[in-house]
């Protein structure tokens, strides 16, 4: 129960191997959303990983987009996803259903990016630019809604519950059309997204 709504919370420990994602994790977190998508809960992943658990390989790799199928499931239901991008969150994690919700939250502190600060850096034979790989650069970059200290994830998560209501909807028919029934372009999708005007949740 987060603010008194029920939910579905998926939780990665970076003590354990570095939160890293083998087959077992993939299908508990597939299994994860399929389970809330039944039961009609939100979803709220916080995540604290370097990625792939690649010493599993492709049995790793492959949990990306069984991981991602589960998960566009239960947006396709009408049903909120909240994560919660915590330190650190890179690698296949970062690159695949980390960065699908539909509110992002980023920890103050916590190194965000794909491949982590000292091999992109090694890879681009340079220093990173300041503000790369960082909570405060991923939020200036767009890639999340709201910055939130340690302490306030909860109360962040209570208000955007409770905005949503995600318990009393109903079923929400979701298309694929633009209005008017046309294909809409993935583009202009990217586009709205990144309008200044667009809603924000910067209340935190």
């Amino acid at each position: 129960m987060v603010g008194g709504v029920e939910v579905m919370a998926i939780r990665w420990d970076f003590g354990f191997l570095g939160g890293s994602v083998g087959s077992v994790t993939g299908a508990t977190v597939a299994d994860g959303f399929e389970r809330a998508t039944r039961g009609r809960l939100p979803v709220i992943l916080v995540t604290a990983t370097g990625g792939s658990r690649m010493q599993e390989g492709m049995a790793s790799l492959v949990q990306m987009p069984a991981v991602v199928v589960a998960q566009r499931a239960h947006a396709r239901a009408g049903l909120l996803q909240v994560a919660v991008l915590g330190h650190p969150t890179t690698g296949g994690v970062f690159a695949s259903f980390g960065n699908l919700a539909h509110v992002t939250l980023v920890v103050d502190g916590a190194t965000i990016g794909f491949a982590g600060p000292r091999v992109a850096e090694a890879m681009a034979g340079r220093p990173l630019p300041a503000g790369s790989h960082t909570a405060t650069g991923a939020l200036a970059a767009g890639l999340a809604d709201a910055a939130v200290g340690a302490d306030g994830v909860d109360d962040a998560l209570s208000r955007i519950l409770a905005w949503t209501r995600p318990n009393d909807r109903a079923p929400v028919a979701v298309s694929a059309s633009a209005p008017g029934g046309a294909s809409e372009d993935p583009w202009d999708a990217v586009q709205r997204s990144r309008a200044s005007d667009r809603a924000r949740a910067e209340a935190f």
